[in-house]
């Protein structure tokens, strides 16, 4: 039997009363886009600034769970970096977001973005790997990719 309470939009269980915040699942807004700015930072540092955005391209200010967070070689995210980085992959410290936990080898992250829907994620490596950042939520949805990350993308 069908739950009365959830609408579909896109394919995607929307709560009854919301429509503007598409997709939701289990009640939860999910991030289906991502905006990346990509900075240089201290020595051999590369600050990567993520805004979350739902399926409508607005940005999501409420709780909406761990994203993890990845190192890649591969355009698509597919798969970890063939090498770690030399130093660590955490969210910047001073309230940029907070680190949910640390995964396979220094190369991957959960995180959570500020209210404002933000997370300054800053990656080490005296290597100034090229790489891919992938991000996805916890709850599921699309992979979002940065672009290729060079040597300048590094302080």
């Amino acid at each position: 039997m069908p739950n009365e309470n959830i609408n579909m939009e896109n394919g995607w269980d929307v709560p009854s009363g919301e429509t503007d915040n598409a997709p939701f699942i289990g009640g939860v807004n999910v991030p289906t886009q991502a905006t990346f700015v990509i900075a240089a930072g201290a020595a051999n540092i590369s600050e990567i600034t993520i805004t979350i955005k739902d399926g409508h391209g607005e940005i999501i200010t409420s709780s909406n769970g761990p994203l993890n967070v990845w190192r890649s070689d591969d355009a698509t995210g597919i798969g970890l970096a063939s090498a770690g980085a030399s130093g660590t992959v955490i969210v910047k410290p001073g309230g940029f977001g907070s680190t949910f936990g640390v995964g396979v080898g220094g190369q991957s992250v959960a995180l959570l973005a500020r209210s404002d829907g933000n997370v300054v994620l800053e990656i080490t490596d005296t290597n100034k790997a090229t790489i891919f950042v992938a991000v996805q939520s916890s709850f599921g949805g699309p992979v979002l990719v940065t672009r290729q990350l060079v040597g300048g993308d590094y302080g």
